[in-house]
């Protein structure tokens, strides 16, 4: 009976470590890389106006086009171009929440310059245009202002 706990105690072990080995994500990539990559993330995430491109970031970190799409996929599911147009919907939409700026105000400090694309991929992310969104937040402030004075 002993050798038989030893055994499946042992199973158990192997199985444990087989699964923490299988964890780490099946990438190329090395981590000094993902460290790269994730650097650049912060960098577009700082300043989301900037014209980024994948060559420039390529030569930036010093990674492949490839690796570094792969590395984004990796780490944000995302290729660079979504993850950049990703964060700089988020931007609008704290712009729109916490500013007094306009629609298009918004689009031109994101770094957008065509508002109707902007409209157009903010609708198909939030469900709701950046007039509407801008409109309901005013609204929503002006009931919290009217609720404090009573």
């Amino acid at each position: 009976i002993e050798g038989l706990v030893y055994q499946s105690l042992s199973m158990h072990i192997l199985n444990h470590k087989r699964e923490i080995n299988d964890n780490h994500p099946n990438t190329s990539l090395l981590k000094r890389e993902l460290k790269q990559i994730r650097k650049i993330a912060k960098k577009i995430q700082k300043d989301v106006s900037l014209p980024y491109n994948l060559e420039q970031l390529s030569e930036e970190c010093g990674l492949s086009q490839a690796k570094l799409q792969e590395g984004f996929k990796l780490l944000y599911t995302r290729t660079v171009t979504e993850y950049i147009r990703h964060a700089r919907l988020e931007a609008a939409r704290d712009l729109l929440r916490n500013s007094d700026m306009n629609v298009s105000e918004v689009v031109y400090t994101i770094g957008f310059s065509s508002r109707s694309y902007f409209s157009k991929i903010f609708k198909n992310k939030y469900k709701i245009s950046p007039s509407e969104f801008k409109h309901k937040i005013e609204s929503e402030n002006a009931v919290e202002v009217i609720a404090k004075k009573i």
